[in-house]
């Protein structure tokens, strides 16, 4: 048989082991603070190498600028109708290439790593003009090379070097 103080202590534990349970069951409930890592902690599980702070597998490799060495052909008339293709010769072209018109992107056609082109519309300018022309990759872009919009009275002598830019094989 249990003796009365025994069943006393025996509520008391259970009283006591129940009021456990339940701040343990609230503390239970409140969120948890999280430590906020430090920029340094981040770089480190990301991988990044804490002397230079380059990403894992080193820095992204710089891309270098293509060089623009000509155009061809590098003048039209000013207003005239007929659309021609210009070709921008140099290096460093690739399939990101875009040539830069007048400071404007032009939809560009690689031909090869040394050769892109895009079409002109002289009939846009009504005046004579000089437009710088280069060619972007990605973020880099080379150095610019004038294409000249001429005067009306010029269009016979640049009519005559297109027509025979195309006789020639």
């Amino acid at each position: 048989m249990i003796s009365e103080k025994t069943k006393r202590t025996q509520i008391v534990d259970e009283e006591a082991r129940a009021k456990q349970r339940k701040t343990v069951d609230a503390r239970a409930a409140e969120p948890y603070p999280q430590p906020t890592p430090t920029p340094e902690e981040v770089h480190e599980a990301m991988g990044y190498d804490p002397e230079t702070g380059a990403p894992p597998g080193g820095p992204p490799p710089v891309e270098a600028a293509p060089v623009v060495t000509s155009l061809s052909p590098n003048s039209a008339v000013a207003g005239d109708e007929a659309d021609i293709t210009m070709v921008v010769n140099g290096s460093g072209f690739n399939e990101s290439s875009v040539i830069v018109f007048n400071s404007y992107d032009e939809p560009t056609t690689l031909i090869s790593d040394t050769k892109v082109s895009t079409g002109v519309k002289p009939s846009l300018f009504i005046v004579p003009a000089d437009c710088p022309v280069a060619v972007r990759n990605g973020s880099v872009t080379s150095n610019a090379v004038i294409f000249s919009f001429t005067a009306a009275a010029q269009r016979s002598a640049a009519r005559s070097r297109r027509e025979s830019e195309r006789k020639e094989p």
